[in-house]
Formats: structure tokens, sequence, C-alpha cells
């Protein structure tokens, strides 16, 4: 399986490429690799590095020692993924490998004769040149004496389609192509996106490095064969040249990006783009550890991007009011956020200082800039939400507040969803675990005082549910401001149906999204069956939409499954789904799931419509045994995750037959993904 890094050390972020072993192939005959340009310079794409003025905690990886891998990683003293004929990590990362000793019996690639003649400059050229490019923190990232409205807009005059001049062979305009007429997907098809329909076209003018992550992307789009069932690299590898070229694309965007990073500062905003670029790639890819890891590190340079943005501002201004770039990649990475939680993958809340302490100027405002770039909103230390205002003009406007609204709620409550990815740090997955172990201790109490006290355990279940109330109050709060704001443009909406079928389904869509998380935060884990069952006519209406939602994007879109970085239908569906009391509902659900195969990102139909499958398996056989309360408590231990394999597990209590007891096991439920 391939394998991602996300290494923290000194003053900067450092994201390695991850490998890709697995599919063995050498340049097709006829089909050029990414043409080299580096000229003379340290050609070696290892990582990218970006100055962060506060110094994350270092952590440590180790890796087995391999004396059988290419000449070239024994070279540099890097660990070879030991694929042949080609070793994986130099062919993503410089198009060509220089194969293995004789002794081993594996022969080397044979690039092109314009890579041969880069090679040979580049293993001339002196050691002393630096493999690590740093971007200095006392730099800002735009000249200052230039005027904002130049430095921080993308220039308007450039055009969004391509020209000739832009690529090297007629390979390079294919894969271009092939995703700019797909970019209008990835926004998720309900609105509008300037990011990817507008933005990222302009700045593959300006930056190889974009243009190269967009090629890298169609490559591999048309290496899956419009199917997005899960594929090994090997399959990939079989269906022509377009995988090769993609990691050789792959690995060309990053080293743009590191010698865009030497010349300029305000490339980190292309290296940002890139970044987007890349979490697309890997989840197309199916590598969904390199995938967390981008976002991670996505995140961190978002950090770094809009401190430097604050320097050059007041304060007095809400962080969604940031410009160009910073205000599109913001929400959609909000957006890749929620979905990292949704798979137990979140970020360690940072612990602010109360408001009014003691602390000096100079800490205070050194704690402010390592704040996270969600929480920060201005002056008095409050969060962007509470920036929100009591109406939306516009439907677009209500989308850029969800992506805030949704935000808060998921990051600052405890609510967490029992779907994980093995294999990663612990600083992916200690937030999550920490949410899970307190939420089911709390039910666990909860219960064992019911069943010592069974004649007061009405009002003992009355009281727990009261404090729970009180403890999620905050979040309902900011969730009911929003939907209030929301609520004349929804009914507008509804009156404008079928008229104005768009509109509606931006607003069906929004409304879904909502539904989904207030439902989250009314049940949460460890929550009562009372209270789970209240739930049911919102999880009827989430289907309902849903259902007209993937009906929309059907008439409206290209034939062939459907890829998007935005939040689908798919998790709402899964939710209620899994959490409806009503089988009958949670049938209707599978069925749209199994209807209609699709990627949101990290959210995969497939695999939520097996763990849907396994689901309805396991609640047929809990429902033949006590209380509905007891055998809710029961399906509270469901959990699944993916392990390092790509395996996807299944745990939950079911009976045992042999000894009659309810017991904690698990299943792989990999037949369902090709049901």
């Amino acid at each position: 399986m391939t394998s991602s890094a996300c290494t923290y050390g000194g003053s900067q972020i450092n994201f390695l490429m991850p490998r890709t072993p697995g599919v063995a192939w050498t340049e097709p005959a006829g089909h050029a690799m990414a043409p080299n340009r580096n000229g003379g310079n340290n050609d070696r794409p290892r990582m990218l590095t970006f100055a962060l003025q506060k110094r994350p905690r270092a952590t440590r990886a180790s890796a087995n020692k391999v004396r059988t891998g290419c000449i070239t990683c024994k070279r540099r003293h890097l660990k070879c993924d030991e694929v042949t004929p080609s070793c994986q990590r130099c062919m993503k990362w410089q198009g060509f490998c220089e194969g293995y000793d004789s002794s081993n019996g594996s022969s080397a690639s044979t690039p092109g004769s314009d890579d041969a003649d880069t090679t040979n400059k580049t293993t001339t050229t002196s050691s002393s040149s630096s493999s690590v490019v740093r971007v200095s923190k006392r730099k800002p990232l735009v000249a200052n004496t230039r005027p904002r409205s130049q430095s921080h807009l993308i220039d308007i005059s450039l055009p969004v389609e391509p020209t000739e001049n832009l690529f090297g062979n007629v390979f390079e305009r294919q894969y271009f192509d092939y995703w700019l007429s797909r970019r209008d997907r990835l926004g998720g098809g309900f609105f509008d996106e300037q990011l990817w329909a507008e933005t990222i076209p302009q700045m593959s003018h300006q930056h190889a490095s974009v243009r190269y992550a967009a090629m890298a992307v169609g490559g591999i789009g048309k290496a899956l064969l419009h199917s997005l069932k899960p594929t090994t690299p090997a399959q990939l590898g079989a269906n022509g040249p377009h995988y090769a070229l993609a990691l050789s694309y792959y690995g060309r965007a990053i080293r743009e990006v590191r010698k865009a990073t030497r010349e300029e500062t305000g490339s980190l905003r292309a290296a940002i783009v890139c970044c987007l670029l890349f979490v697309c790639f890997e989840v197309l890819h199916g590598d969904r550890k390199a995938a967390f890891a981008l976002i991670n590190s996505g995140q961190t340079m978002m950090d770094e991007l809009l401190r430097r943005c604050e320097e050059e501002k007041s304060r007095d201004q809400s962080i969604i009011g940031a410009e160009a770039v910073e205000t599109e990649a913001l929400h959609v990475f909000q957006r890749l956020i929620q979905q990292s939680w949704s798979c137990g993958v979140l970020r360690r809340r940072e612990r602010r200082f109360v408001e009014g302490g003691d602390l000096p100027v100079e800490e205070k405002k050194d704690s402010y800039s390592s704040e996270s770039w969600c929480c920060q909103g201005g002056p008095g230390r409050k969060c962007a939400i509470h920036k929100m205002p009591a109406t939306f003009g516009s439907l677009q406007e209500a989308r850029r507040w969800w992506d805030v609204t949704q935000h808060y709620v998921t990051h600052s409550s405890d609510i967490v969803c029992r779907v994980t990815q093995l294999g990663l740090d612990e600083d992916f997955l200690s937030e999550c675990n920490e949410r899970i172990r307190r939420q089911l201790e709390e039910s666990e109490r909860a219960r064992t005082g019911a069943a010592i006290n069974k004649p007061s355990s009405s009002s003992a279940a009355a009281s727990a549910a009261k404090e729970t109330a009180s403890h999620w109050q905050d979040f309902r709060d900011a969730l009911a401001r929003w939907e209030s704001g929301f609520a004349p443009l929804w009914t507008a909406a509804r009156k404008l149906n079928p008229t104005d079928e768009r509109s509606y389904s931006q607003a069906a869509h929004l409304r879904a999204q909502y539904l989904t998380l207030s439902n989250c935060l009314e049940s949460p884990l460890g929550c009562s069956y009372e209270r789970v069952a209240r739930l049911t006519p919102r999880f009827r209406e989430v289907i309902q939409l849903s259902a007209g939602l993937l009906a929309y994007q059907k008439r409206s879109s290209l034939p062939g499954e459907i890829f998007t970085m935005d939040m689908g239908p798919t998790w709402p569906l899964f939710l209620a789904g899994t959490r409806c009391r009503v089988p009958e509902l949670r049938n209707e659900a599978i069925r749209l799931l199994r209807e209609n195969p699709r990627r949101d990102g990290l959210w995969d139909s497939r695999f939520f419509y097996a763990l849907m499958m396994r689901n309805k398996m396991l609640e047929i056989s809990n429902s033949r045994e006590g209380t509905p309360e007891e055998q809710w408590w029961r399906l509270q231990h469901r959990s699944a995750c993916v392990d390092e394999q790509g395996a996807l597990i299944a745990k939950a209590m079911d009976k045992n037959p042999l000894t009659g007891t309810w017991d904690l096991g698990e299943d792989n439920v990999r037949r369902f993904l090709f049901d």
C-alpha cells in the first residue's frame, strides 16, 4: 500500500511525496515523460518547506533499512520501495529510475533524451546545493510596496482557457484539457465555484506547479476509465500510459513548487492550490493516508498564509472577508476538514486563554497568530462564527457561513463518528479517540446508574438528558442562528421549484447538510433510544432531499460516476441509513447509495454502502433480543476502520452462538464493495 509522511522539524513544515508501490512499468513507447527543465540545480524534490513562526511539536518516524534498493535511492540514502523494473519512488519524483545493481537482476528504466541530459547535469552539480527550500519567515508574503488590490487578487486579464505555449507536448495538453472539462464537478455541481472554474485555470498560466498538478489529476482520471471502484496501482498501470504519466506530472509539480518557493514568496498561494489538487489526486488514487497527510499540511500552510496576511491588515475584519485564493481555498479546506472529522481524523483543538487575562500584549499576539485560522474572527478573540449576520443575501452567502458554522460545531464540540483510518500518527487521531472515550464513559455511567436504581430510572434518564442538552447548548445556538438566516431563502427556493431547479437544489443541499449535523448534535454517541427515535422525521427529510439531489445531478451532469471535492449527499445518506430506527427508511438510503455510486472527496459511496449492508444484517440479529433501549445500547458500539492494507473492517457487538453472549467482533466487509 502507498504511504505518506507529514513531518515537522525546526521551524518549517515539510510534507513528503507519498510512495506508490505495487505497479511496474516503464515509459511507454512514443509517450514522452513530463519534461525536466530544472537545469543544473540540485533536482531532488524531496519535500516542500515553508517557514513557520511557531514551531510545532516534533515527531519521529522510523523505517527499516534495506540494502537491495535501486541505485538512485542508495545514492540519496532514501528508502526504496524495491518495485521492479523501476522504483516507483524515483518514477514519481523525477520520472525515471536508474535501476538496480546487476546482482539483483533488475534493469533500469530508460528516460527520454531530455531527461537523460538533465540527469547528467544534475549528478555533476555540486552537492553543496541545499535539497530543502526555505522561505524566510521575516519576509512578507507580498511586497508591501505593491497596492493590496494587485498583490492579493489573480490578474483578471489572464484567460481561463489554456494556450498552446503552456504545454511541452500533446499529452500535457490532453491531460490538462481532461481536467479542465471536469473541473466544474469538483465544486460539487450545485454552486458556482470560482476556485475550480476560474482561479486555478488562471493560476496555471502563472505557475507551472499548478498546471502540472492539474495534469496529474487529469492523467489519473483517464487511467480510472470512468469508474471509481477501488483500484490497485497495478490495475491502473495496465490501463495504458495514463497512470505512468500522471505520476510523472505529480513529481514535476512538486519540483516546480520547490523552484518557485526559491524565487518568490507569493508562491505559497500556488503551493496551497497544488495541495488541494494533490488531495484530489490521492483520493482518486485510493491513498487515504496520503490524502489525510496533505489535508493536514494544507491546513498548516493556510495557517501561515493567513498569519502573513493578518500582518498587513487590521484585525477588525472577519476572516471570512479574506480575499481571492485565501477565501476560496479556506472554504474548500473547511469542507475537507469536515470530511476528515467524519473519518475520525481531526487536528487537536488549541487551548485558548480566557479573554481579559493578564497575559502580556506580545504573548496575546503570538497566541492569536498561532491559533488555527478556523478559530480567528477579529478583535476580542472571538471565533468567526460570532460575526455571522442575522440574514443572508443569497444562497452563496448562506453556504459560506454554513462552512464556518459547520466547522465551528465540528471542531469545538465533542460530537464524533466512529469511522477511522489506521496507520496514522497519534496527532491525527487523538482528538476523536478522546471524544469517543469520554462519551462512551458517560453513556456507561448513565446506564449503570439506571440499572442500580430502576424505580427512578426515568428520572435519572431525564436528568442525564438535561445535563447533555446544557452541554451542547452553545452549538445548538450556532446552528439555530444559521438556520434562522437561511429559512427565508429555503422558503423562497421551495416556492420557485421546479421553475428554478438550480436554486432549489442549492437550498436543498444546504438543508440536508444542516439536518445531518443537527442530528449529530441531538443524538451524540451514547444518547438514549428515545432521543434518536424522535429524529425520525428529520432522517426521512434528509433521505428525500438526497434523493432529489442525486436525481438532479444525474440530469445536469456528464454521464458516468460523479467525483467531487464537496459535501455531497453520500454522508447524509450514510448517517440516516445507520442511525434511523425505521427499517424502511434505512433500506431506502441503502438503495440510493447503491444506484448512485460516487465519491465526494474522502466520502466513497461504495464504502458507505458496504458498511450499511453489514449494519442491515446486524440490525436483524440485534432486534431479536432485549428492549429497544438495550438494542440501541449494543448498536452504539458499532465502528469501522480502513486498515493499513486498505481493507474495510466493521466492528460491532453480535451474538456468540457458542456462548450465547453479546461479544464485540469484527468483519471484513469487502464482499459488499463490489456487490
